[in-house]
């Protein structure tokens, strides 16, 4: 009797619907004489394979599968070892790790998945570009690099923060770190950051900086994003290559800026491809001395105006928005976008991602939509 091998690797099968491959293999069995248990057998692992987002993998040359996730640490030394649990960064299955430690050399390797490298001397910033200058020589392809800070703390939102249609959404059983990347995967933004939470872990910071321990925003599980804290930020790889590396020229005055020039240059690179995840809260109250002095918004829009293409320079949105954000109040002119009353819409789930694709709007964001 001849030999049913279900065509090698189910994987291939899988982009057959069920139904077509009942057929395709019961007529094979007529001629050529398959047991039914055989094909029972190929039936049975073609139902059970597995089809979710997270096996998902890019390839890169050579076929060679890689993870979707590459994630970034900036670390005095070693992470904590909170952040190499399994339902964080200790998942070697679904993740790598590129640590930059910028005190002293950690030489932990427990974990084959985490790759220490050393940089002395380096800021937030230059060691952020150091380690994304390594990964890009030294490391596969990844779907979604993840910048982070190694003090961080990673828990769901508060319940009045959420619609309850959103709050339906949570997964007790599944760590918010894992379904804000199922979010990342199902959704494909070019950017993509959660809620942040100052000092206070009992206080989420929102958009307008108005919060309070009474308010219910009713939020959707995602929301348009200008701000984000660079401490979270997830990069697709169609998009990191022109958002990364970061500017530097603001070092010696503000850690703050490149954070800052990071939030305007993917607004305008990819405007409303950018989104906040609004399940996950990330917490920071272990802030280190650092330069905090204050850039001006619209100097860094004016340097992003001076580097785009020529064709995207006299773009409407550049001149609005110079005009709307000059002042010294840093603060006050970052205030007015309302993610509950926002003035342009999220591009639709898997949007091909390529900058400047949305780069004339209607309505200025900054304008008649005060908190």
């Amino acid at each position: 009797m001849t030999k049913l091998s279900c065509f090698g690797n189910m994987s291939r099968v899988r982009s057959f619907s069920v139904p077509v491959f009942l057929i395709l293999t019961m007529t094979l069995s007529v001629y050529w004489g398959f047991s039914v248990k055989t094909i029972g057998t190929c039936i049975k692992a073609l139902l059970s394979a597995d089809t979710s987002p997270r096996r998902a993998h890019i390839s890169t040359a050579g076929d060679e599968s890689v993870k979707n996730f590459l994630y970034i640490v900036n670390s005095y030394q070693c992470i904590r070892d909170y952040l190499v649990q399994m339902d964080t960064l200790g998942d070697p299955k679904n993740l790598d790790v590129l640590v930059l430690s910028y005190k002293a050399p950690c030489k932990d390797s427990k974990f084959d998945h985490v790759k220490y490298m050393f940089g002395p001397n380096t800021t937030w910033t230059s060691g952020r570009n150091l380690a994304w200058t390594y990964a890009q020589k030294n490391l596969g392809k990844y779907l979604y690099y993840v910048f982070l800070d190694e003090d961080i703390l990673l828990k769901p939102t508060l319940p009045r923060i959420l619609s309850k249609n959103v709050l339906n959404k949570l997964k007790s059983n599944t760590s918010i770190l894992r379904q804000f990347e199922d979010c990342l995967l199902e959704t494909q933004p070019a950017v993509g950051a959660p809620m942040f939470s100052g000092g206070d872990p009992l206080l989420i910071s929102d958009e307008c900086k108005l919060d309070n321990y009474r308010k219910e925003w009713n939020l959707p599980e995602r929301v348009p994003m200008i701000y984000f804290d660079m401490i979270f930020v997830a990069l697709h790889n169609k998009a990191i290559e022109h958002l990364m590396p970061l500017d530097v020229q603001y070092d010696k005055q503000s850690w703050w800026a490149s954070g800052q020039y990071l939030q305007m240059k993917s607004y305008y690179y990819f405007h409303r491809q950018v989104a906040r995840y609004t399940l996950m809260t990330v917490h920071n109250n272990r802030h280190k001395g650092y330069p905090r002095g204050l850039v001006s918004y619209a100097d860094i829009i004016k340097d992003i105006k001076s580097k785009v293409p020529m064709s995207y320079r006299n773009a409407t949105i550049f001149r609005q928005d110079i005009k709307i954000m000059k002042g010294n109040n840093v603060g006050k002119k970052q205030m007015p976008f309302n993610p509950l009353k926002p003035s342009f819409e999220l591009a639709p789930k898997n949007d091909a991602i390529a900058p400047f694709k949305y780069i004339e709007r209607k309505n200025n964001p900054f304008e008649n939509n005060d908190c």
